[in-house]
């Protein structure tokens, strides 16, 4: 003859979401912050190309010191839509590769720093607008989700390493 064993006994019910969020303590100030810097989304450093001193011609800046600049995360790019919202028109091919090679350059020369903002990437994508205005460009990447940030002075990034 084989003995039964006996049943384990039912595991007690599992909670409802309201009464596990009314367990919950509120969030003191550091650990809001903490969550919002967790829930941040991704990163565009913005300029303009007066804040690119040295590294274009004084005559280029002049002309075109109002053009917005920025650079981010190639892993980001797909969600990017500021060309659709703010078409731009014809713009002089010399002045456009003067443009993106200083842009180059930059991103090149300052990746660490760039990337303390950023998060590190394998690539940075850098571009400018040659119609829009830096507020547009701004408003066009945080309707898309992205933290801006204006730290390019003097020609060189200046975010915290701790961004």
């Amino acid at each position: 003859m084989s003995k039964k064993k006996p049943r384990a006994p039912a595991p007690p019910p599992l909670p409802t979401l309201e009464e596990l969020t009314a367990s919950a303590a509120p969030l003191g100030e550091d650990e809001r912050a903490e969550q919002e810097e967790d829930e941040a989304g991704p990163g565009v450093v913005l300029a303009t190309v007066a804040d690119l001193p040295g590294r274009l011609p004084a005559a280029l800046i002049e002309a075109h010191g109002s053009r917005p600049i920025w650079f981010f995360a190639a892993a980001d790019e797909r969600d990017v839509g500021v060309f659709e919202r703010l078409p731009e028109g014809a713009f002089d091919k010399g002045a456009t590769a003067a443009i993106l090679a200083a842009l180059r350059a930059l991103s090149l020369e300052e990746s660490d720093r760039l990337q303390a903002f950023l998060g590190q990437t394998e690539r940075i994508v850098y571009g400018f607008h040659a119609d829009a205005s830096l507020d547009d460009v701004a408003e066009s990447f945080e309707d898309d989700g992205f933290d801006v940030l204006e730290a390019i002075v003097d020609g060189h990034v200046a975010v915290d390493d701790e961004a």
